[in-house]
C-alpha cells in the first residue's frame, strides 16, 4: 500500500467532510484537564442516563465560517490536540453530551464487496490521483458511537458480543479496534476476522466482535415527526474511543487531531433544570477560554435505537 500519498488524500477528504457539515459555566468546568492518564470512566458519573423524551442539539466547530481558521491552521498549532482532549472532557464531564458520527472508513484497493456496504455506487473504486500517484478507494458506511450513547441505547446482537467499556479506550498507537458489523455482513465475515481499512490519515486494524440483529435502526425525530431512519444492516459500528497515549509522529498527531475534531462535534442538550440559553453561555465561555468557535446550530432532535 502506498501510504504517503494515500494518507495525504484521505486527510483532504476527511477535512472536506468536516468543513462541509459546517459552512459563564462554573469555574471548575474550565479547570478540567486531559492527559494520557485520564480514563474514560471519569466521563460517566454525572450523566449516565439519558431522558429520551428530551431533545439534543448539534454542536459544531465552525471551521472557515465568518473568517474562522480552517482545520489546517488549527492543526498546525503545537498544543491543539491537548486543547481538543481537554474540551472533550469538559463536554463529557459537565454536559449532557453524546458522541455520534457517520465518518466513513475507506477501503484502499480494488473493492469487490457488496455494493450496499458502500456509501453510494459513486464512491466504489474511486480513482484518486494525488499528482504523484493514483490509487482506488471505496467509502464504506460507518457509524461511530460514544460510550454514553451505547450505554443508553444498547446494541442488539445476533452473534458474538456487544461493546464493553474497554472497547472505548485505545492505549497504544497500533492497538486493534473492536467493531460490530450490521446483519448483512454475517455471511461475509466471521467473528475475530480483521479488516484493514483507512480512517483519516491512518490504516487501522479492526477486529469483528459481533453482528447486529437484522434491521436495527437509528431513528431521529423533531417535534415527534420522523426526520430519518437509518437501518444499520450495511454499517460498520465503531466505538468513538479515547486515545490514551501521546502521538510519537506528526502523522499520528494529525490523525488524533482529526479524530478529536469529530468527537467534539456530537449532540448536546441542557442539563436538568437548565435552559438552552444557559447551555449556549457555557459554550461561549469554552470558546473564549480556548479562542475557538463552537456553535449550537441544528434543530432539536430526539434519538432512538430500535
Amino acid at each position: 500500500m502506498k501510504k504517503k500519498g494515500i494518507s495525504l488524500i484521505i486527510v483532504l477528504i476527511t477535512i472536506l467532510s468536516i468543513t462541509a457539515c459546517q459552512r459563564n459555566p462554573a469555574p471548575d468546568i474550565l479547570t478540567n484537564t486531559a492527559d494520557d492518564n485520564v480514563k474514560i470512566e471519569d466521563k460517566k458519573e454525572k450523566f449516565s442516563v439519558i431522558n429520551k423524551e428530551d431533545e439534543y442539539q448539534k454542536i459544531l466547530l465552525r471551521f472557515g465560517h465568518d473568517n474562522n481558521p480552517e482545520p489546517s491552521e488549527l492543526f498546525a498549532s503545537d498544543n491543539f490536540l491537548d486543547t481538543e482532549k481537554e474540551i472533550n472532557l469538559i463536554l463529557n464531564q459537565n454536559h449532557d453530551y453524546i458522541e455520534l458520527k457517520f465518518q466513513p472508513l475507506h477501503y484502499i484497493g480494488n473493492y469487490t464487496g457488496k455494493k450496499g456496504f458502500a456509501i453510494s455506487e459513486d464512491t466504489i473504486n474511486q480513482e484518486i490521483n494525488t499528482g504523484l500517484e493514483s490509487f482506488i478507494s471505496t467509502d464504506l458506511k460507518t457509524m461511530q458511537i460514544g460510550e454514553r450513547f451505547f450505554m443508553n441505547f444498547p446494541l442488539q446482537i445476533s452473534k458474538g458480543r456487544t461493546f464493553e467499556s474497554k472497547d472505548f479506550i485505545i492505549s497504544e498507537e497500533n492497538e486493534m479496534v473492536n467493531i460490530i458489523l450490521g446483519s448483512n455482513y454475517v455471511n461475509e465475515y466471521n467473528l475475530n476476522d480483521v479488516l484493514n481499512l483507512e480512517l483519516a490519515t491512518k490504516e487501522i486494524k479492526l477486529r469483528i466482535i459481533g453482528f447486529l440483529e437484522k434491521d436495527v435502526t437509528l431513528s431521529t425525530r423533531h417535534d415527534n415527526k420522523p426526520l430519518e431512519d437509518i437501518i444499520l444492516n450495511d454499517y460498520i459500528i465503531m466505538p468513538f474511543y479515547d486515545t490514551e497515549y501521546s502521538p510519537n509522529s506528526e502523522e499520528e498527531k494529525l490523525y488524533q487531531q482529526i479524530w478529536y475534531s469529530l468527537k467534539n462535534e456530537g449532540f448536546i442538550r441542557p442539563n436538568k433544570e437548565e435552559t438552552i440559553d444557559k447551555l449556549k453561555k457555557d459554550i461561549d465561555i469554552i470558546n473564549k477560554e480556548y479562542d475557538l468557535f463552537f456553535d449550537i446550530v441544528s434543530i432539536p432532535v430526539s434519538l432512538n435505537l430500535k
